[in-house]
């Protein structure tokens, strides 16, 4: 690398790092479970701040250094998708009622 490459490349890790000497997260893009013998572990898929390339990160020990960001992941991509379909349930269970007090 030259030393113009060098000097950028060390005010981008500095501009990523945050006050606390750990990169920025920028976003959440994924997860899966990592399934290791008998154990499966949350993994989350990681953009970071000023980076292209993401990687995967262990749940438990990154959350605490996000937890607005894994929050607002997890509601996105896990809650809204079980609240929808609990709505359609519910729903379908309000027709049947109604259905059954038509006929009655």
């Amino acid at each position: 690398m030259s030393t113009n490459e060098d000097s950028q490349s060390e005010k981008k890790d500095k501009k990523s790092l945050g006050n606390n000497g750990w990169y920025n997260v920028d976003r959440i893009t994924g997860h899966r479970l990592n399934t290791d013998g008998k154990r499966s572990k949350l993994e989350l898929r990681v953009k970071w701040e000023g980076y292209d390339e993401q990687t995967w990160e262990a749940f438990d020990g990154f959350v605490k250094d996000a937890i607005p960001l894994v929050e607002r992941y997890l509601i996105t991509k896990l809650c809204a998708p079980l609240n929808q379909a609990l709505d359609e349930l519910k729903a379908l269970k309000s027709a049947q009622a109604s259905n059954l007090n038509v006929s009655q």
